[in-house]
């Protein structure tokens, strides 16, 4: 977080960007003896573990930088849309936002809600594709996933299985972090000698899930 908040920074005083500094409620940092601050609007998935250290990171980079301000939102659930959506459109809607810091629940919908934007995008954790966005700051999804997929049928062989078969349980379908992950478990899985039997999508924000009967572990990850 504190990489997207300096990206976001640096592209903004690239172009000579920043406003006037008001407080919109969320967490921020007072503004400089200027008077001015880059207004960075900081959108994620949901409150939890992972999720408060990257709104702890965009906090301290603020704090660390009279120059900078930062407005940090969350949704109530993984699954809550359009409570999202809502949080990203008034963002981009608002004059005194310099740029948006986002972790998009819906990869395609955030795609199209910065389609018309000029303010500095940031994919964050989850990527998506847009033209508007300056940079992606997050895991190299697929390769991880690719890697965790053959060490497990590597294990499996290790442990007198022949043909290790794998259950993969996934998160939110049209995710590009899920997706670029199964990728990368079916890549794994199967050029190690295993065989991908079925790709479940239950994931809805607990450890893992319950699928006829039988509880698995979500391999996919959480975020």
């Amino acid at each position: 977080m504190t990489l997207a908040s300096a990206l976001c920074a640096g592209m903004l005083a690239g172009c000579g960007g920043g406003t006037s500094a008001s407080d919109n409620g969320g967490s921020s940092a007072d503004s400089g003896s200027s008077g001015n601050a880059y207004n960075i609007s900081v959108i994620v998935k949901l409150t939890d573990g992972h999720f408060n250290k990257v709104m702890a990171g965009a906090k301290a980079y603020a704090d660390e930088h009279d120059n900078v301000k930062v407005d940090i939102q969350s949704p109530t659930s993984a699954t809550s849309y359009d409570e999202q959506v809502n949080m990203i459109e008034t963002s981009l809607g608002n004059p005194s936002i310099d740029a948006l810091v986002l972790a998009p629940l819906q990869s395609n919908s955030a795609s199209t809600l910065v389609a018309n934007t000029d303010k500095v995008v940031i994919a964050l954790d989850t990527d998506f594709t847009s033209d508007k966005k300056l940079a992606f700051v997050g895991t190299g999804n697929k390769d991880a996933a690719k890697s965790g997929g053959t060490a497990a049928v590597e294990a499996a062989k290790a442990n007198g299985v022949d043909k290790p078969t794998v259950l993969i349980v996934t998160g939110v379908q049209g995710d590009e972090t899920h997706e670029a992950r199964l990728a990368g478990y079916k890549e794994g899985v199967e050029e190690a000698g295993g065989e991908v039997v079925d790709a479940v999508l239950r994931w809805s924000g607990r450890e893992g899930c319950n699928c006829n009967g039988i509880r698995y572990a979500d391999v996919s990850g959480r975020h």
